[in-house]
């Protein structure tokens, strides 16, 4: 429990609100208008519309981003100015002080630029897997709470104790790990 008394459990749910579609991994979809949050679009479809698995690569580090601030990317921000500032300045969101250089890196090479240079989901799964290990799945990755920590108990999520802070992602062994696997 928190200081006050209150018990905070959280597990991570990724929907795609059926704008995703199976793709083979060299094909993509060619479309007249632009499908999603501009926020999380990158700079190949906010330019042409083209749709492939590097997109949602790109939109997942942003997701990234918005774990580990709790904001909105880009806020304030109009469409025309995010897409002036994400395709011809390649601007993206930075990170807060104290978020791990390997988080970091990994959103970062997620949004690049060009999509040939984000890597595959299997590999994103391997890394986050990686730092899932590191930080043993006790607390926040960035490290903004010195008050978080996890309880084991016989239920089948773990009781994460912290105050409710936005701030961080939270990593939970159980809900993550077995889940992530064989899922991209």
């Amino acid at each position: 429990a928190d200081d006050g008394g209150r018990y905070c459990r959280y597990i991570a749910k990724v929907a795609d609100f059926g704008l995703s579609r199976a793709l083979d991994p060299g094909r993509t979809h060619q479309t007249t208008r632009n499908i999603g949050t501009i926020t999380h679009m990158p700079p190949e479809s906010l330019m042409g519309g083209q749709l492939r698995l590097a997109t949602d690569v790109y939109a997942f580090g942003v997701l990234m981003w918005e774990l580990s601030t709790g904001s909105r990317p880009y806020s304030g921000l109009t469409a025309g100015e995010v897409v002036q500032r994400v395709v011809v300045q390649g601007f993206r969101p930075a990170f807060p002080g104290g978020t791990p250089g390997e988080w970091r890196e990994l959103a970062a090479q997620c949004w690049a630029q060009a999509p040939e240079e984000r890597p595959e989901f299997e590999e994103v799964e391997q890394r986050l897997l990686t730092l899932l290990r590191e930080y043993g799945g006790t607390g926040t990755l960035a490290r903004q709470s010195g008050s978080c920590h996890t309880s084991s108990t016989s239920a089948a999520v773990p009781t994460v104790n912290c105050p409710v802070v936005p701030t961080a992602p939270v990593f939970l062994r159980t809900a993550v790990e077995g889940d992530l696997e064989g899922h991209w």
